[in-house]
Protein backbone atom coordinates (compact mmCIF):
# COMPACT_ATOMS: atom_id res chain seq x y z
CA UNK A 1 0.00 0.00 0.00
CA UNK A 2 1.24 3.32 -0.67
CA UNK A 3 0.23 6.69 0.40
CA UNK A 4 0.42 10.06 -1.96
CA UNK A 5 -0.30 13.21 -0.20
CA UNK A 6 -1.05 16.56 -1.57
CA UNK A 7 -2.07 19.97 -0.02
CA UNK A 8 -5.74 19.40 -0.89
CA UNK A 9 -6.26 15.27 -0.74
CA UNK A 10 -5.02 11.75 0.12
CA UNK A 11 -4.92 9.29 -2.67
CA UNK A 12 -4.46 5.33 -1.12
CA UNK A 13 -3.00 3.14 -3.59
CA UNK A 14 -4.45 -0.71 -2.63
CA UNK A 15 -3.17 -3.32 -4.34
CA UNK A 16 -3.46 -7.15 -4.65
CA UNK A 17 -0.34 -8.19 -2.96
CA UNK A 18 -0.81 -11.86 -2.22
CA UNK A 19 1.74 -12.11 0.60
CA UNK A 20 -0.66 -14.78 2.71
CA UNK A 21 -4.42 -16.07 3.43
CA UNK A 22 -6.55 -13.22 1.48
CA UNK A 23 -8.95 -11.52 3.30
CA UNK A 24 -11.22 -8.79 2.66
CA UNK A 25 -12.11 -7.58 6.24
CA UNK A 26 -8.33 -7.81 7.50
CA UNK A 27 -7.75 -5.45 3.95
CA UNK A 28 -10.68 -3.25 4.36
CA UNK A 29 -10.52 -2.89 7.95
CA UNK A 30 -6.46 -1.76 7.57
CA UNK A 31 -7.15 0.42 4.72
CA UNK A 32 -10.25 2.09 6.72
CA UNK A 33 -7.65 2.72 9.72
CA UNK A 34 -5.33 4.59 7.52
CA UNK A 35 -8.03 6.45 6.46
CA UNK A 36 -8.54 7.14 9.87
CA UNK A 37 -5.28 8.54 10.43
CA UNK A 38 -4.74 10.06 7.06
CA UNK A 39 -8.59 12.23 6.40
CA UNK A 40 -10.52 12.32 3.72
CA UNK A 41 -9.18 10.83 0.48
CA UNK A 42 -9.34 9.25 -2.97
CA UNK A 43 -8.83 4.95 -2.74
CA UNK A 44 -7.68 3.94 -5.66
CA UNK A 45 -7.25 0.17 -5.98
CA UNK A 46 -6.75 -2.43 -8.60
CA UNK A 47 -7.13 -6.30 -9.44
CA UNK A 48 -8.07 -8.21 -6.29
CA UNK A 49 -7.96 -4.79 -3.77
CA UNK A 50 -11.18 -4.34 -5.73
CA UNK A 51 -13.12 -6.04 -3.16
CA UNK A 52 -11.54 -4.74 -0.17
CA UNK A 53 -11.99 -0.89 -1.84
CA UNK A 54 -15.99 -1.38 -1.83
CA UNK A 55 -15.77 -2.47 1.33
CA UNK A 56 -13.87 -0.05 2.93
CA UNK A 57 -15.27 2.86 1.57
CA UNK A 58 -18.75 1.61 3.07
CA UNK A 59 -16.82 1.25 6.39
CA UNK A 60 -15.41 4.52 5.98
CA UNK A 61 -17.02 7.89 4.93
CA UNK A 62 -13.35 9.28 4.82
CA UNK A 63 -13.70 7.68 1.66
CA UNK A 64 -14.46 10.51 -0.87
CA UNK A 65 -14.32 8.37 -3.85
CA UNK A 66 -13.35 5.19 -5.73
CA UNK A 67 -11.15 4.45 -8.46
CA UNK A 68 -10.79 1.25 -9.22
CA UNK A 69 -8.13 0.02 -12.09
CA UNK A 70 -9.69 -3.65 -13.94
CA UNK A 71 -11.41 -5.09 -10.04
CA UNK A 72 -11.53 -8.60 -10.10
CA UNK A 73 -12.79 -9.57 -6.63
CA UNK A 74 -15.36 -8.85 -4.03
CA UNK A 75 -18.36 -7.04 -6.31
CA UNK A 76 -20.76 -6.28 -4.01
CA UNK A 77 -24.66 -6.48 -4.37
CA UNK A 78 -27.84 -5.61 -2.56
CA UNK A 79 -28.83 -8.75 -0.83
CA UNK A 80 -31.38 -10.19 -3.15
CA UNK A 81 -30.03 -8.75 -6.34
CA UNK A 82 -27.03 -10.87 -6.23
CA UNK A 83 -26.18 -11.99 -9.80
CA UNK A 84 -25.31 -15.77 -10.20
CA UNK A 85 -21.62 -16.74 -10.07
CA UNK A 86 -19.54 -16.27 -13.20
CA UNK A 87 -16.56 -18.95 -13.84
CA UNK A 88 -13.28 -17.49 -14.65
CA UNK A 89 -9.99 -18.87 -15.50
CA UNK A 90 -7.93 -17.93 -11.95
CA UNK A 91 -11.61 -19.20 -10.26
CA UNK A 92 -15.24 -18.63 -10.22
CA UNK A 93 -16.28 -15.12 -9.21
CA UNK A 94 -18.88 -14.86 -6.32
CA UNK A 95 -20.41 -11.86 -6.18
CA UNK A 96 -21.43 -11.18 -2.53
CA UNK A 97 -24.92 -9.91 -0.82
CA UNK A 98 -24.66 -6.82 1.29
CA UNK A 99 -27.52 -4.82 3.50
CA UNK A 100 -28.85 -2.15 1.04
CA UNK A 101 -28.48 0.38 3.83
CA UNK A 102 -24.39 -0.72 2.97
CA UNK A 103 -24.62 -0.68 -0.48
CA UNK A 104 -26.25 2.71 -0.41
CA UNK A 105 -23.51 4.35 1.18
CA UNK A 106 -21.59 3.50 -2.32
CA UNK A 107 -24.08 5.36 -3.96
CA UNK A 108 -23.25 8.70 -2.49
CA UNK A 109 -19.68 8.63 -3.60
CA UNK A 110 -18.54 8.83 -6.97
CA UNK A 111 -16.76 5.54 -8.26
CA UNK A 112 -14.85 4.32 -11.84
CA UNK A 113 -13.82 1.52 -12.88
CA UNK A 114 -11.39 1.26 -15.51
CA UNK A 115 -10.07 -1.58 -17.98
CA UNK A 116 -7.77 -0.98 -19.90
CA UNK A 117 -5.37 -3.35 -22.16
CA UNK A 118 -6.21 -7.06 -23.15
CA UNK A 119 -9.89 -6.13 -23.71
CA UNK A 120 -11.67 -9.02 -26.08
CA UNK A 121 -13.68 -8.53 -29.31
CA UNK A 122 -16.72 -9.94 -26.94
CA UNK A 123 -17.44 -8.87 -23.29
CA UNK A 124 -18.75 -11.96 -22.52
CA UNK A 125 -15.45 -13.20 -22.75
CA UNK A 126 -14.40 -11.53 -19.71
CA UNK A 127 -16.54 -12.32 -16.90
CA UNK A 128 -14.76 -9.28 -14.79
CA UNK A 129 -15.48 -6.80 -17.07
CA UNK A 130 -19.79 -9.13 -17.23
CA UNK A 131 -19.57 -8.22 -13.65
CA UNK A 132 -18.52 -4.85 -13.23
CA UNK A 133 -21.12 -4.15 -16.08
CA UNK A 134 -23.44 -5.83 -13.76
CA UNK A 135 -22.54 -4.03 -10.94
CA UNK A 136 -22.91 -0.63 -12.90
CA UNK A 137 -26.49 -1.06 -14.16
Amino acid sequence: MQHVSSHFESVLLADDVNKGPYDTEVVSDAVSALFDKVGQGILVTHSQGGGPGWMTAIKNSKVRAVVAYEPDSGFVFPEGEVPASMPNSPGTLVPLGISLSDFMQLTKIPIIIYYGDNIPDQVSANVDMLLSYTYLI
